[in-house]
């Protein structure tokens, strides 16, 4: 009675597996097909790869409710075991089906298009990869990118946003060679306001224009020096203010990176250097001046310690 009894539950549970495995193999491509559809037609950007676990979710949800229609008679309430045929088999047909209701498109560059279409154009939330390793994931628009994405190459990585193809606006940038950029950008390259780090770990925070430092920035270079003042053409130009990390400064003029022009140099120990600089070389008469003023200081020193041994030694005389 018992063996006839388990037999029976057995056969059903058997039953009931194939039954909802039949139902989900169905169910799978057409949810997931008409979920797509409205999602298109409501311009709705949502990733292709959702529509499968949501559909799978929802069955399995009410699979007891499914499974009761189709019996007459109640069933044992207990744990569904996926064994491992009905786990290939489940893992299997989504791969057929996403292979089917997603797009995979081979282009001409070599790379492969995994993603929606709308009107025979990429569209929503997808990918591009290459042969190479290149990947772009992120939001296409009219068959670019357009919105947030994330690129990354062999050679670098890039997380920000779109337009047209091409980067414009807030992104990231980090090259493999150690150099990275956080900032604007317009038509792929830096321009607007952006800290970057070079390989020598240099920071700079400041304008850009066309890819380059123009603008007003500040410079923190890494033995501790620092700028801070006019660029162009990436490198000072104009007014600004260099400091050393032994405390000397100069303030005044520069051109391509060297002081050029009307400043002032003051180092630690009080030597003041004044006037037109001429391509980082000092102004010389204030450079003599101030060796005339130390040579100066010593003959007056060496002036007092006579005048103090001739009192003395008059003194002497007297007494």
């Amino acid at each position: 009675m018992e063996k006839s009894r388990y037999r029976r539950y057995t056969e059903k549970t058997r039953f009931d597996d194939l039954f909802f495995s039949s139902l989900f193999s169905l169910c799978v491509p057409l949810c997931a097909s008409v979920l797509k559809f409205f999602c298109v037609k409501r311009d709705l950007n949502v990733p292709l790869f959702l529509l499968y676990p949501v559909t799978y979710q929802f069955l399995a949800h009410h699979r007891q409710k499914i499974l009761t229609l189709n019996n007459e008679y109640l069933f044992f309430l207990g744990g569904w075991v996926i064994n491992m045929k009905k786990t290939f088999f489940i893992l299997f047909y989504v791969f057929i089906c996403y292979s089917v209701i997603s797009d995979e498109i081979k282009l001409p560059d070599g790379s492969t298009y995994f993603g929606s279409l709308k009107h025979n154009l990429f569209e929503g939330y997808a990918s591009q990869k290459w042969t190479n390793g290149d990947i772009y994931i992120g939001y296409f628009s009219n068959g670019m990118y357009n919105g947030t994405g994330n690129m990354s190459t062999n050679t670098y990585t890039f997380e920000g946003r779109f337009e047209n193809g091409l980067v414009n606006g807030k992104g990231k940038i980090e090259f493999k060679t150690g150099i990275n950029y956080t900032g604007d950008f317009k038509n792929g390259i830096y321009d607007g306001k952006g800290v970057m780090t070079d390989s020598e770990g240099n920071i700079y925070t400041g304008d850009f224009v066309n890819g380059v430092r123009s603008g007003k920035g500040y410079l923190f270079l890494q033995n501790g020096d620092s700028y801070t003042g006019d660029y162009q053409n990436d490198m000072f130009n104009g007014y600004g203010i260099y400091k050393e990390l032994n405390g000397n400064y100069y303030v005044g003029n520069f051109k391509n990176n060297k002081f050029n022009g009307e400043g002032i140099y003051i180092t630690t120990d009080g030597k003041r250097y004044e006037g037109v600089f001429d391509d980082g070389k000092f102004p010389v008469k204030y450079e003599s001046f101030a060796y005339r003023i130390d040579l100066i200081f010593i003959l007056l020193l060496i002036s007092l310690l006579v005048n103090i041994f001739f009192v003395i030694k008059l003194r002497e005389d007297k007494i």
